[in-house]
């Protein structure tokens, strides 16, 4: 079959474009210069994040060089010919010009570009079917995602991410692209992923959130952030606190996890994909070997605060799972924000330590504790009565992680907070739910008297 842009367009189909703002005319750049290794230096002023400041790198591009359009196609190759150390030419490799044209056509930005070829790139001369590859690639992934919900249920618990963040091209891109490996066959010790690492952060309260459009994700939805922190100082902490070369992606909800838009289209979108990105979070922070913890808000400055905090990470619903995954067999956990008047103490090591605030930490988030939540509902109901969510349901749903097997039920935030306990309860492992019914034995007081209803078990628990 001959390579061709239209294959390759088909191959790409459903990638954001050129986002909400920039369906512009292509813009050529011929004085473009490319110097690596590239330096990328913090933007917000005053930033006292140590990790926050500077990283220097052969690949990681700036992001005035990813926001480029650059129009001409021999151009754009010899741009990334330039960063990767190659020589590759139309002539040498012709399945390159197809490529590059496209990209052009489409005003992908450089970024895009870049993040899309540079896994494959050492591999373009022994796979000239690489487009035909792609088109496979993304088939298979959305034939997969389709599969794994029947009957309100999600089969398929270790589902890979639908996207993740480039830190080396600063786009987010989807999962089937970045050419890695994701472990689901099941088995009681997964293979945790070295190229991806998990950020786990506590929401910040609305009035100190401002929602952002950025290219990073191509302008697909508004990305809540800390009205006080930068996306590009997060990404050069990341790149920094990363404990292997090969980590150069990073899932990050608030850009991987498609949030609440204006576009009453993109909404649609959001609640379609929410069925089954929210039920599976849990198995991300399991799959990556290293997470990024902020107990302050997303990329903020770590400082002791008021432990009590319904806003504080470790009074959250949905980081109880996150701490549960990250801390298992073969996991590791890094604290982020760190400043010079940060708290010394390592936070994986948290019961080993004599600073009074992280003895407040361990009470609360001791390891033993999370791990008795597995399989024992009225335990892990128990603890997470004490923590906040956004919503009644989110509770429930945090709870899929500790007392479920392969199946869990598909999440609907406007879903009545009982009918989502009563899908939990149909999805419990047999352990769970034979200890709800023998050591809970309360007729319900809603629709459903043979179980007890969700306010019921937390008033018990």
């Amino acid at each position: 079959m001959p390579i061709t842009a239209d294959l390759f367009a088909n191959a790409l189909l459903g990638l954001p474009v050129a986002g909400l703002f920039v369906r512009a005319v292509l813009a050529t750049v011929p004085e473009l210069t490319i110097h690596p290794p590239f330096t990328l230096s913090f933007s917000k002023p005053g930033n006292k994040v140590i990790s926050q400041l500077m990283h220097r790198s052969q690949y990681c591009i700036p992001s005035e060089v990813a926001d480029q359009l650059i129009g001409d196609p021999v151009l754009l190759l010899t741009t990334l010919n330039e960063i990767f150390g190659t020589h590759y030419s139309f002539q040498s490799l012709p399945a390159l010009e197809p490529i590059m044209l496209y990209c052009t056509r489409q005003a992908y930005d450089f970024g895009l570009v870049y993040g899309l070829l540079r896994p494959w790139w050492s591999s373009i001369p022994d796979f000239p079917s690489l487009l035909s590859h792609f088109e496979l690639l993304k088939r298979v992934d959305r034939e997969h995602r389709e599969s794994a919900i029947a009957g309100g249920l999600v089969n398929e618990r270790l589902m890979r991410p639908r996207r993740v963040w480039d830190l080396y091209s600063n786009r987010v891109l989807p999962f089937w692209a970045i050419n890695v490996q994701w472990d689901e066959s099941g088995v009681a010790v997964l293979n945790r992923s070295r190229e991806i690492q998990a950020v786990s952060h506590a929401w910040v309260s609305p009035e100190q959130r401002a929602s952002v459009y950025t290219r990073i994700n191509s302008y697909e939805w508004l990305v809540p952030i800390p009205e006080d922190i930068d996306l590009d100082d997060l990404r050069i902490e990341l790149l920094n606190l990363r404990d292997t070369e090969k980590a150069g992606y990073a899932w990050l909800d608030v850009l991987c996890l498609r949030q609440e838009d204006r576009d009453s289209r993109r909404e649609v979108l959001r609640k379609q994909e929410w069925k089954i990105d929210v039920p599976t979070i849990g198995t991300i922070y399991e799959h990556c070997e290293l997470t990024i913890v902020y107990l302050n808000g997303l990329g903020r400055p770590f400082e002791e605060n008021d432990l009590d905090s319904r806003r504080h990470w470790c009074n959250r619903a949905w980081t109880m799972q996150e701490w549960y995954c990250a801390r298992g067999k073969h996991g590791s956990v890094s604290l982020g924000g760190i400043t010079d008047q940060s708290p010394p103490f390592d936070i994986s090591w948290l019961s080993l330590s004599r600073h009074d605030f992280a003895k407040q930490l361990c009470e609360r988030m001791s390891p033993s504790n999370v791990h008795n939540c597995l399989h024992r509902i009225i335990t892990a109901a128990a603890m997470m009565n004490r923590r906040m969510a956004e919503r009644e349901v989110d509770r429930v749903a945090g709870l899929a992680c500790f007392v479920c097997d392969k199946t869990q039920p598909v999440f609907n935030e406007q879903r009545d907070v009982d009918d989502a306990w009563l899908r939990l309860v149909i999805c419990m492992t047999p352990i769970a739910r034979g200890q709800l019914f023998f050591i809970f034995p309360v007729a319900g007081d809603h629709e459903h008297k043979w179980m007890p209803s969700w306010s019921q078990l937390l008033e018990g628990a």
